[in-house]
């Protein structure tokens, strides 16, 4: 994909809940969240909410049909907290 996030979401991934302690598999699976995780929105509808993810540069996202069918907007909340309508 062309979107490529660099930063963890607030709070997560910080070098102050690292653990030494971690298997392979474990700092893999760590290392796919802290480079994915600010790719994942919320989209609240009004009656529906929802989780999304950014999917390209200029912000197209993918979300579930039921989240946002019969609405003419939505509001998009980005990881690290911004708000979008």
């Amino acid at each position: 994909l062309p979107f490529q996030p660099t930063e963890a979401a607030p709070g997560f991934g910080s070098s102050s809940m690292s653990r030494v302690d971690l298997t392979v598999e474990e700092s893999e699976n760590v290392s796919v969240y802290q480079q994915t995780s600010p790719a994942v929105i919320t989209i609240n509808s009004g009656r529906n909410q929802g989780a999304g993810v950014i999917v390209s540069s200029d912000g197209v996202s993918v979300t579930n049909r039921h989240v946002i069918q019969g609405h003419d907007s939505v509001e998009i909340t980005t990881a690290d907290g911004n708000s979008y309508s």
